[in-house]
């Protein structure tokens, strides 16, 4: 069982719509048009405490999240002797990310 964690982070694709022209850089792994979505919810999944929805889909989950560490204006809340749960996608910098699993990403119930 966790204890000390604040909520969990993870990132999600969108299926988006966007202009013909633009299209290219939102096709990711995903083969259609997608946005990558940085979220926080609370631990029981009960309601979202950070979401960060302006990236395209072709861009990897630790430039988000850097990038949201990185940009006071967006209010990303900062762990106090707490730490975020993520996933294996995100490095283990710094003792406020915790990656439960090494080898790969995992999802309860799949």
């Amino acid at each position: 069982m966790f204890t000390d964690y604040v909520d969990a982070l993870d990132e999600r694709y969108v299926r988006a719509s966007v202009p013909q022209s633009e299209e290219a850089k939102y096709i990711g792994r995903k083969g259609y048009a997608t946005q990558n979505i940085m979220n926080v919810c609370d631990f029981n999944m009960f309601f979202f405490t950070f979401v960060l929805a302006e990236w395209e889909g072709t861009t990897y989950d630790t430039r988000i999240f850097n990038k949201a560490l990185r940009r006071p204006k967006l209010h990303f809340p900062h762990p106090t002797d707490k730490y975020y749960v993520v996933d294996a996608d995100y490095l283990n910098t710094t003792r406020e990310y915790l990656t439960p699993y090494k080898e790969g990403t995992r999802r309860v119930g799949a």
